[in-house]
């Protein structure tokens, strides 16, 4: 362990507890990956199956358009868009676009934010509403996907997400101190989260901060809080499909296609 806990506190613990952010969507990969060896996802199916909030897409004709300026979507939205995030919605850096706007406070479109009062179904309504930005398969865009697969999952297993974690993963694993919110025993292990502001640090979120209590809306993409020792444990997973044990968690040739370059 190097460093603090914080710019002016106490030495980093080797067991202490970070915010995962993006670090979270391996996790959501891995579940749905599982899911699909088991046959409740399929790679090419329509996602209107398991969230019919997504169905007859419009898109927008262009991302400076207003949000009635739409075409239909070509096709319809796939679990591998979403998987690789081509879904059609993503990240922008460009508040000034009507659509910025229109998806600023929904979980994906911005900086984590565990106190979102969005549910799962509130989440997914809110999309429905909303035209993509680019017609599914055809561009990149980063994060939401991920949120949006963690809700497909939860779905297909018929329990939250975060319960689908640890029976599927955190526990074989023996990953205790991964999950969502950080427990009241726990929380002196926790680092200070800091923002870049101006060439300085701003305080982004405080040990006994908005990670201290079960979020409503189990964010795939960027939920998680966990430590360096647990996500070792997940990363000697990724190599292998096993727990430390040797017990098999998903098959070879699932992982590395998870793993191909896509």
């Amino acid at each position: 362990a190097r460093g603090r806990m914080a710019l002016d506190g106490p030495a980093m613990r080797e067991d202490a507890i970070f915010r995962l952010a993006s670090m979270t969507k391996p996790l959501t990969a891995i579940a749905a990956m599982m899911l699909i060896e088991e046959g409740r996802l399929k790679l090419d199916e329509p996602v209107n199956r398991l969230a019919p909030e997504l169905a007859d897409r419009k898109v927008l004709r262009t991302l400076a358009s207003p949000l009635d300026d739409v075409v239909p979507a070509r096709r319809a939205i796939t679990v591998e868009d979403v998987l690789t995030f081509r879904l059609g919605w993503g990240v922008r850096f460009e508040p000034d676009l009507p659509i910025q706007a229109a998806v600023a406070d929904i979980p994906g479109f911005g900086m984590p934010d565990p106190t979102s009062p969005l549910t799962p179904d509130a989440f997914m309504q809110r999309l429905k509403g909303l035209p993509l930005m680019a017609q599914p398969g055809e561009r990149w865009l980063y994060s939401v996907g991920s949120n949006i697969l963690g809700v497909l999952v939860a779905r297909a297993a018929g329990r939250p997400l975060d319960i689908v974690f640890q029976e599927r993963i955190l526990g074989p694993l023996g990953m205790g101190d991964t999950g969502f919110w950080i427990a009241p025993e726990k929380v002196a292990r926790t680092v200070t989260g800091y923002v870049a502001d101006k060439g300085e640090y701003a305080l982004f979120d405080a040990p006994d901060g908005r990670y201290t209590k079960p979020p409503a809306f189990p964010a795939g993409d960027s939920g998680l809080v966990s430590t360096a020792g647990d996500f070792a444990k997940f990363a000697r997973f990724l190599q292998s499909g096993q727990t430390a044990a040797g017990k098999r968690l998903i098959q070879p040739a699932t992982l590395e296609a998870m793993r191909t370059n896509r």
